[in-house]
């Protein structure tokens, strides 16, 4: 195998997820050499942004996140509203926010002390952080602008999911808000 197969197989390696926390931190550049030509291939370093719904919050994630995860904990549905959170989470130090938040502190059924922070002003949920993951804090994906590669990795408190948070075959689904108003 050549030198520019081996390159190429470290490469993809890199890009499939092994390692990704570290390796995506820093912008990689390397040469693929093969007998007759030289290959530059860089991986950059992917910046996730977001805001609240006012926009007066906003930030910016570097790095891929170290898991994007669907939380059903009480906790979560009362904080949203719904049947569930999706968040992803970073190391803090990648983390960059700008604007006025409010926090609500509690702890969690196993005793940490679990942060949720929200715009001061429209009240957007933007991240949660738990001392049981130092150095961590978790976006919530609903505020990120171009998520589209990313995918929920883990479902947690499955348990607690509420029966209503569930899509059975014969929901009718909208590409948009429908002309639709209540019989009554």
């Amino acid at each position: 195998m050549g030198s520019f197969q081996i390159a190429t197989q470290f490469f993809n390696g890199l890009s499939s997820g092994s390692g990704r926390t570290a390796e995506a931190r820093a912008a990689i550049t390397f040469a693929l050499v093969n007998s007759r030509t030289s290959y530059s291939v860089s991986l950059m370093t992917k910046n996730y942004t977001g805001k609240c719904l006012c926009g007066e919050v906003t930030y910016i994630a570097e790095g891929q996140p170290d898991i994007v995860a669907q939380c059903h904990c009480e906790e979560c549905r009362r904080l949203s509203g719904t049947g569930h959170t999706v968040g992803a989470m970073f190391n803090s130090d990648a983390v960059s926010i700008t604007g006025k938040l409010s926090e609500f502190n509690y702890l969690s059924d196993r005793g940490s002390k679990v942060t949720k922070a929200f715009c001061a002003t429209c009240g957007s949920p933007i991240y949660g952080k738990n001392t049981r993951t130092p150095g961590h804090l978790t976006l919530t994906l609903g505020t990120m602008n171009g998520t589209s590669e990313l995918e929920i990795e883990v479902v947690i408190f499955e348990r607690d999911r509420p029966h209503w948070d569930r899509l059975g075959e014969d929901v009718v689904f909208f590409e948009t808000q429908p002309d639709w108003k209540p019989e009554n």
